[in-house]
């Protein structure tokens, strides 16, 4: 895995970044390298120790920063500091996720993007509460999607059957 890292294919440098048998030493190396993908993919292999993915999360690509917020094992402080991301692509990602941290999300919950709002009104793992927090929001498309949301409440039902926007 090592020999096959170095390897001009891209294809197969990032079938190396996302095998779950290569050492930490060759995930390291590739979670430099000059191709996004490869980098992108490195992100995506469980054991990807923590410090690299704290060096992804300072990665230029957003497309990077973007999907490494899925990784199971990304801490809180970078969730946290992504979650303040300005391209909205990476704090979307995160409404989405469902290992987000709750106060992360309730965070995201006052974002200024309407995507980012409207994904977390389509995540399946937020309560009640914050769905009846977006069930305010003036986007009619973040009210739309939590109407059907399976942890709604009667109340907030009741509230957007009255909207101007049913």
């Amino acid at each position: 895995l090592e020999k096959l890292s170095d390897d001009e294919d891209k294809y197969i440098r990032r079938w190396v970044a996302r095998n779950p048998s290569t050492p930490s030493s060759t995930l390291e190396k590739l979670s430099s390298n000059h191709d996004d993908g490869t980098r992108m993919y490195v992100w995506m292999n469980p054991n990807t120790p923590l410090y690299i993915l704290e060096k992804l999360s300072y990665d230029e690509d957003h497309g990077v920063r973007m999907y490494l917020v899925e990784n199971p094992n990304v801490s809180r402080e970078i969730l946290e500091r992504l979650s303040n991301e300005t391209f909205w692509y990476v704090p979307e990602m995160m409404a989405r996720n469902r290992n987000t941290p709750y106060y992360i999300l309730e965070k995201l919950a006052n974002h200024t993007n309407d995507h980012v709002r409207k994904s977390l009104a389509k995540n399946k793992h937020i309560d009640w509460e914050l769905l009846e927090k977006l069930s305010y929001d003036q986007d009619t498309s973040v009210v739309k999607n939590i109407a059907s949301h399976k942890n709604i409440t009667k109340e907030v039902i009741e509230r957007l059957s009255n909207h101007e926007d049913k």
